[in-house]
Formats: C-alpha cells, sequence, structure tokens
C-alpha cells in the first residue's frame, strides 16, 4: 500500500507529484520553434514570397500589366532557384520549415496553370493574430466600403449640433 490511507497503490501513483530535473523544464519552458522570432521571420518572408507568385500568376499573362509580369519572374525565379547560398532562398526557407522542396514548386506550378486570366478583384489575405495562427481570406470584402471626405464632414457636423442642441436644452431645463 501506500502513504495515503483508502487509496491503492495505483491510485496514490496518479496523485503524486512528478519530479523533473532542470533540464527537462528548460526543455518544457522553451518556446516552440514556431514562435522563435527567426522561425517567424522565415514564414514571413516565405508567405510573402508565395503570395506575391499566387497574386501575379495570372495577371502575368495580360500583355499589359508589366508590372505584374516583373513581380511574378522575380518570384517565379526566387520559388525556382535552387541556390543555397542565401538564407533566405526558397530551398533553405523550405528545409528550415520542414517542406519538401520539389513538392512546392510542383504545387505553385500547377496553381499557376490553373490560375484564371481574369481575377475578381479579391486578394489573398494573410492577417497574424498572437504571432503564430492565420487567418486567410477575402481581405477586400471584408473590409467596410470607403465613406468620401465629404460624408465624412456631414457626420460629423450632425453630430457636433446634435450635441450641442442636448447641451443647450440640458441648460436650459436646469
Amino acid at each position: 500500500m501506500s502513504g495515503m490511507p483508502g487509496l491503492g497503490s495505483d491510485a496514490a501513483q496518479f496523485f503524486a507529484p512528478d519530479i523533473i530535473t532542470p533540464e527537462q523544464f528548460a526543455e518544457r519552458a522553451r518556446p516552440a520553434s514556431a514562435d522563435r522570432p527567426e522561425m517567424r521571420l522565415m514564414v514571413a518572408v516565405m508567405e510573402n514570397g508565395i503570395a506575391t507568385y499566387l497574386r501575379y500568376a495570372s495577371e502575368a499573362r495580360i500583355p499589359a500589366k508589366r508590372r505584374a509580369r516583373r513581380l511574378f519572374g522575380e518570384a517565379k525565379a526566387w520559388v525556382e532557384s535552387d541556390d543555397t547560398s542565401w538564407p533566405y532562398s526558397f530551398a533553405n526557407l523550405c528545409m528550415a520549415l520542414g517542406f519538401d522542396v520539389s513538392q512546392m514548386r510542383k504545387g505553385l506550378g500547377t496553381l499557376q496553370d490553373n490560375a484564371p486570366v481574369e481575377r475578381t478583384s479579391s486578394r489573398l489575405s494573410i492577417r497574424r493574430i498572437n504571432g503564430s495562427r492565420h487567418v486567410i481570406g477575402a481581405g477586400s470584402e471584408r473590409r467596410r466600403p470607403r465613406r468620401s471626405a465629404r460624408v465624412q464632414r456631414r457626420e460629423r457636423l450632425e453630430r457636433n449640433l446634435a450635441a450641442m442642441q442636448r447641451e443647450a436644452s440640458a441648460s436650459v431645463g436646469a
């Protein structure tokens, strides 16, 4: 039996405190690899490169879109490069983040080939929450339409007028 009255030996072991060494504690207290600043930077560089690649993949086919062709060309050259001398090359980022380089290239190529030539106005929007979680969606549809300066000025004047009328009626009633 154990030193705990009324409990079997299994139950006593279940409620006994765990003893860990300082090394084990340091391993548990250390942040996960995704929370390290350099890993977050690598993820941000990868996200930016892939978002640029995808954003301009279809627009690069339109002859009048020179900027889109240039940006897509840069992103495509970055993805297709096997240069590992630069720490933020596509191949190095894939290796550091645990992605298969050839599968990533194959997937991006498939997305490029299947991208429609005419796109809607929605853009890929990647927002960070607390540094490690992502929300991916169409950013332009989520935003409120912007009001003109004249409408904003009129609304502000109406609010000020209403506030002044309330103050005047409160002072007359007092």
